[in-house]
Formats: structure tokens, C-alpha cells, sequence
């Protein structure tokens, strides 16, 4: 019998072989109340251990496919550090894309997941960006306006453009931390993030988080027709 601890490795290789976005997202669904049973709520939450491409890689895909795929398109994982990240096939034109998924704001999700860990309870948002000296981060703000949160998103984008900016591929995840305000407010910089992104190497960007008890992932740069 199969230990409650397998069960993640057992997700990786499933999704390592490749499956169909329906079966990806039943799946991930399904691997939680495993992770949460053995104790590796925290790993998930800082990125760590076994848990690092679930939460920085896969995470970022299932928002991505559960938006923008249909349920018979395909996809397949590397789980090897190699580029891309992962395999994606769309049945609307019977072509493959890679997708690259890089992280906004991975120092300042690093120490809200530290102190949500150590305290219980923990602010919602940080206005560092990740070119912020790690000293930095010792303390974090909880009060904030609307204007500063959509500025440290634009500031955080720039980075992971500039990071990026070498690369040429054909799918670009920026996945940040979108709960600190409702979608509407999101909205009101897209063409200002969508301006950020439109002279990079990747034939798609988008930008996924979590906002209003949701995954979003809102298109950056994309062509009309995939």
C-alpha cells in the first residue's frame, strides 16, 4: 500500500509523462488535502524541499491551463531545472508551446510565507521588490494604498522583464502576488503592464496570481488567434 508520503512523487511522474489539462486539474486539486496531511503546508508555502516546483512551477501552469486551455489540450512537465518548464499542446492548431514561468516579488512572498509560518498570522502585502537588499525585508508593511500596491507591481514586472530580457521562448508566466487588491484595481495598469512586455522574446506573457478567492491569469502579450 502506498504511503500518504508517495503521493507527491506519484504526481510528479503522472505529470511528467504528460496527461490532458482535464486530467492535470483533477489531479492538482487532489494532491492538497495529501499535502496537508503530512505536514508540508510550510514547505509549500516558502517554495521548499519536495515542494518547490509544486508551488513555483506547477502552480503557475494550473493557473495558467485552467484559464486558457481546453480539456483535451495536453501537457507535460520536466521537473529537471531545464527550459522549458513545462510542454504545452493545443488541439485548436496542433501545436506545442513551451512555457517559462518566472516568479514577481519572490523575496517579499518569502518572508510573508516565513512569518504566516511563525506567527500564524501574517501582512498581506509587501512593498519590496526583488531588488531589494535582503536586510530589507526585516520589516514588513501591513498598511498600504491601493497606488503603492499597483506601483510595486509595475516595479516587480519591470524586473522580471529586465531578468528575462535575454530570452526568447514561446509562453512567459509571471506569477505574483495579486491578493492585496480586487481584480478591478489590477485592471486599471493593464495597458501599462501590457506596454512592459510587448518588446520581450516570448510570443505569449501573462501575468497569474490569486485575487478575490480566484486564480487569474490575465494576457500580457498574445496573439488574437493561438
Amino acid at each position: 500500500m502506498t504511503s500518504e508520503s508517495d503521493k507527491l512523487e506519484e504526481f510528479y511522474a503522472f505529470i511528467k509523462d504528460g496527461c490532458s489539462v482535464a486530467e492535470f486539474l483533477a489531479r492538482y486539486d487532489a494532491i492538497f488535502p495529501y499535502i496537508h496531511g503530512v505536514g508540508l503546508t510550510e514547505d509549500f508555502r516558502l517554495g521548499k524541499g519536495r515542494t518547490k516546483k509544486l508551488r513555483d512551477e506547477i502552480r503557475p501552469v494550473h493557473r495558467f491551463v485552467k484559464v486558457h486551455a481546453k480539456p483535451d489540450d495536453r501537457i507535460r512537465f520536466s521537473l529537471d531545472d531545464s527550459a522549458p518548464d513545462c510542454h504545452f499542446y493545443r488541439h485548436s492548431n496542433d501545436k506545442e508551446y513551451g512555457i517559462e514561468v518566472t516568479i514577481a516579488q519572490g523575496k517579499a512572498q518569502f518572508h510573508l510565507a516565513t512569518e504566516l509560518n511563525e506567527q500564524g498570522i501574517g501582512p498581506g502585502f509587501s512593498n519590496k521588490t526583488d531588488d531589494t537588499d535582503w536586510h530589507s525585508f526585516n520589516r514588513l508593511r501591513v498598511c498600504y494604498s491601493t497606488d503603492e500596491a499597483l506601483q510595486t507591481l509595475i516595479r516587480s514586472v519591470k524586473i522580471c522583464v529586465q531578468n528575462k530580457s535575454l530570452f526568447q521562448g514561446d509562453i512567459l508566466l509571471i506569477d505574483a502576488p495579486l491578493n492585496a487588491l480586487p481584480r478591478e484595481r489590477w485592471d486599471t495598469i493593464h495597458g501599462t503592464l501590457m506596454e512592459k512586455v510587448e518588446r520581450m522574446g516570448f510570443r505569449e506573457v501573462y501575468l497569474s496570481g490569486h485575487c478575490n478567492s480566484e486564480d487569474i491569469c490575465i494576457p500580457l502579450k498574445a496573439p488574437e488567434n493561438h
